[in-house]
């Protein structure tokens, strides 16, 4: 049977998840939960799209019909993640895939396909336009002790995050969203950008459960004055969306926080 290509439906979700997990480069930001959560959450479709051969899924394709007077429309894979892009398990199906995001395109009206990803690959073969320096990817491999991870920071840095430990801080784990959001919309509103919707975040948490942490960092007071958002995925975790009041440097607030999440 000849390899097609469609749109994602409910009942595909757990399957397609399965391929994610199996895949050597799916990512959080691969998996089915993000269309539930950026079309209720922030309103933007998400046509997300799968290659099945004999009944088996041997490619995905994540993407987000962006709509925006700020930023322009565009199709791009995925809105509100750093990963995304084709997985496939060959070059025909991730060729496949990538004409059918193009046809979406071209249907709507959009000019842009975006993908971002962490390997170029396939897509700079054919082509694509690839920019290698507005982003970077950042994996650090965690030791097993306090101490030795608190040794793997860098000299100056490693000093910043003694300093922060003396400061009476604490870390409150699973924190309730509107503290967290609080603090992230301040912080992102006096940095000059855009906010994203609290219902964004909510969505987050509903949709993916434990895969999603809250961590609230507090005085020793009790005032809480920085937050984090964090995605677990296999073996990782990825300190996501962060925030903090204006007194957090004072603190160390956020030194401590990365610190205590390792």
């Amino acid at each position: 049977m000849p390899i097609s290509v469609r749109e994602v439906c409910k009942n595909d979700y757990a399957a397609w998840d399965k391929y994610v997990h199996a895949h050597p480069e799916g990512t959080f930001c691969h998996l089915s939960g993000w269309k539930i959560v950026i079309e209720r959450g922030a309103g933007h479709s998400c046509p997300f799209f799968l290659a099945e051969e004999n009944g088996k899924i041997v490619g995905i394709l994540p993407l987000t019909f962006r709509k925006s007077r700020l930023f322009g429309n565009a199709l791009i894979s995925s809105m509100f993640t750093v990963y995304g892009g084709v997985l496939a398990d060959s070059s025909e199906a991730h060729t496949l895939l990538e004409e059918a995001a193009w046809h979406y395109a071209q249907a709507n009206g959009l000019h842009i396909v975006s993908y971002r990803t962490i390997k170029s690959g396939h897509s700079e073969d054919i082509g694509w336009t690839v920019d290698t320096d507005s982003a970077a990817t950042f994996i650090k491999p965690l030791n097993k002790t306090p101490e030795d991870i608190l040794l793997d920071i860098p000299r100056k840095q490693r000093a910043v995050v003694r300093k922060s430990l003396k400061t009476g801080l604490q870390s409150v784990w699973g924190a309730d969203v509107g503290a967290f959001y609080k603090l992230y919309a301040e912080s992102v509103r006096n940095l000059g950008t855009p906010v994203f919707p609290k219902r964004l975040f909510e969505e987050l948490l509903a949709v993916f459960g434990d895969a999603v942490e809250i961590q609230l960092v507090r005085t020793e007071e009790g005032n809480p004055i920085a937050s984090l958002m964090s995605f677990y995925f296999k073996d990782t975790v990825l300190p996501y969306y962060a925030g903090g009041s204006p007194i957090a440097r004072k603190y160390g607030a956020h030194d401590f926080m990365y610190y205590d999440l390792m």
